[in-house]
């Protein structure tokens, strides 16, 4: 999973284009063919060469790109999003982060444990 987070102050309208700005400059998907893809593919699963004035190549690495993140999931020459609405999608990814971040604490106080072994030794 690779996945970059920006804090942006909340949106207050209910203007749907606000909004999916909102999440993609949050997703750190700032460029304008991330609100192509998210609107295409909120709809339907996607062919990478399907999407209307854009590459074939860049779309596949943009696409690649999601799904590393953990927010596409890629099915033979489909795309579409790893749940069935992006929120529930955004959930999982939540919960990805969460257990990563988990591993990582564990490891830190494992470390911190080490030092402190160490410290009192020398």
């Amino acid at each position: 999973m690779e996945i970059y987070l920006t804090k942006h102050k909340r949106p207050v309208s209910n203007d749907p284009e606000e909004l999916i700005d909102y999440i993609l400059s949050t997703l750190n998907l700032k460029q304008g063919i991330y609100r192509t893809l998210i609107k295409e593919i909120i709809h339907n699963k996607v062919r990478a060469g399907s999407i209307r004035g854009v590459k074939r190549t860049t779309a596949i690495y943009h696409l690649n790109r999601m799904v590393r993140m953990g927010i596409l999931i890629k099915k033979g020459s489909y795309y579409e999003l790893r749940e069935k609405t992006l929120h529930t999608t955004l959930e999982e990814v939540k919960k990805d982060v969460i257990r990563v971040l988990d591993d990582l604490i564990d490891v830190a106080k494992k470390l911190d444990n080490m030092l402190k072994e160490v410290d009192k030794d020398g």
